[in-house]
């Protein structure tokens, strides 16, 4: 290598420390960055612990809300229940209804079975007055022949 090329190295060299040197004094030191690091950890462990105080809120929260809610579901299940002894109530009532129709249907056969005994009684009636009515005719055309006579 040539003086000269030794020469432009060395100045570039130097120009390099030069830069160096002016960003040295902004550099921390490992005591700063051992302090530091330390206060990143202190940092840290402060927001594991309001971490764990949130999830232990969220933990209180939840349960009191599980409890609403099992009280609600409770009341709920309870109306529910009133609502199914209701609707058993009125079952029950239409099951009665039901045989009272059943009743009043078979009366209402009966009545209809007499009422068609009654129509054949009154066929029966029927058909005798007409038998009646031919023989008062056979009487009064043989009481007109007797009185022609």
């Amino acid at each position: 290598m040539l003086i000269s090329e030794m020469e432009a190295v060395l100045r570039s060299l130097d120009q390099r420390v030069g830069r160096i040197e002016q960003i040295l004094p902004t550099l921390a030191t490992k005591t700063e960055l051992r302090d530091e690091i330390r206060g990143v950890k202190v940092l840290i462990e402060d927001l594991r612990d309001d971490v764990k105080l949130v999830h232990e809120r969220i933990d209180v929260e939840m349960a009191g809300l599980n409890r609403h809610l099992d009280e609600r579901f409770g009341a709920v299940d309870a109306k529910l229940g009133s609502v199914d002894g209701k609707f058993a109530t009125v079952d029950a009532r239409f099951a009665t209804v039901d045989g009272r129709f059943d009743k009043v249907d078979d009366r209402f056969d009966k009545v209809d079975d007499r009422f068609d005994k009654v129509d054949d009684r009154f066929d029966k009636v029927d058909d005798r007055f007409d038998q009646m009515l031919a023989q008062f005719a056979e009487v009064f055309r043989r009481l007109d022949r007797i009185e022609r006579r």
